[in-house]
């Protein structure tokens, strides 16, 4: 279901090219994120170069840096025209700054670490990059392309099935238990499309011993565990597969074990802000339909 989400997403927006006469674009995408969202938007075939940790691209396309390092040999060999950086609030390296203009290059750095900017991110960059393919920096597609309805459709809420699932705790790792909590963008997600999250307080990661997860008691849980980039899907894990991970904590007495609502979402990109949020808000939604429609396992036939 999410490689099929996914693949309607790269279907929205087809490979652009430039106008006669426009120069080719050439971009180096220095974030993982930000790549996710080239992609998307269909400039994946005009990258140039990529962040070293990169979880999308082709791995042939040469390395400019990473975090906090930047490898401006790299980086002049790929002549772009186009850098997309995730830099946080710190301010650009100036050696960057100094190549920037004596090259004419475009410089942006964009920082989607929560679903609103995740939707910045995706217009600013494809707005810089159609500007540039066209030659109008006034003329951008109307109405919106078809990316930007997909965001606000996978993140809105889903009815009221949302709610009747009860609970929800959102974690990555289970020794220790690791809670996306407020503040996270996978918690915004839940909340937009109409769930009850927990818990409702703390930052954005929050480790839970036993007893704070007997506190919240939560109705479900879902377990996000990225397997590496590229990789096949495994099997499903069943729910007692998924309850043995939590270890002692997994004998407590709530009702999101007792009533086998634990879930594994796996994708590579299930925990990276990105348009990679849209095929997983979808997963998310699907999850706890089925729950609210299965409050308790089904009984055993004897």
């Amino acid at each position: 279901m999410l490689l099929c989400a996914l693949g309607a997403l790269s279907a929205c927006e087809k490979p652009r090219q430039p106008a006669p006469g426009q120069p080719a674009l050439r971009i180096v995408a220095l974030s993982p994120a930000l790549a996710i969202i080239i992609r998307d938007l269909g400039f994946e075939s005009q990258i140039v170069g990529r962040h070293a940790y990169d979880l999308v691209l082709d791995p042939s396309i040469p390395s400019c840096g990473e975090l906090g390092t930047i490898d401006y040999e790299a980086l002049l060999k790929t002549n772009p025209t186009h850098i997309f950086i995730q830099w946080g609030a710190q301010e650009l390296p100036p050696r960057l700054l100094e190549l920037a203009k004596e090259h004419n290059w475009v410089v942006q750095n964009l920082n989607p670490l929560s679903l609103d900017q995740i939707e910045e991110a995706a217009n600013s960059i494809d707005k810089s990059l159609f500007a540039f393919s066209t030659g109008d920096p006034a003329e951008h597609p109307t109405p919106p392309p078809p990316f930007e309805d997909e965001m606000r459709r996978a993140w809105s809420d889903r009815g009221p099935a949302m709610k009747s699932a009860g609970k929800i705790l959102l974690v990555s790792g289970t020794k220790p238990i690791g809670a996306l909590g407020p503040g996270s963008f996978h918690q915004q997600l839940l909340q937009r499309l109409g769930a009850t999250a927990v818990p409702q307080s703390g930052g954005p990661w929050i480790t839970l011993d036993t007893e704070d997860l007997a506190h919240l008691a939560p109705d479900g849980i879902i377990i996000f565990a990225p397997r590496p980039p590229r990789s096949p899907a495994p099997a499903p894990a069943t729910p007692d597969q998924l309850i043995a991970l939590f270890g002692r904590a997994g004998e407590l007495d709530i009702p999101a074990f007792k009533n086998k609502h634990v879930a594994l979402i796996d994708d590579p990109l299930s925990l990276t802000p990105s348009t990679a949020m849209i095929p997983v808000a979808d997963e998310i939604a699907r999850i706890l339909s089925d729950w609210a429609k299965n409050p308790s396992p089904p009984a055993r036939a004897n």
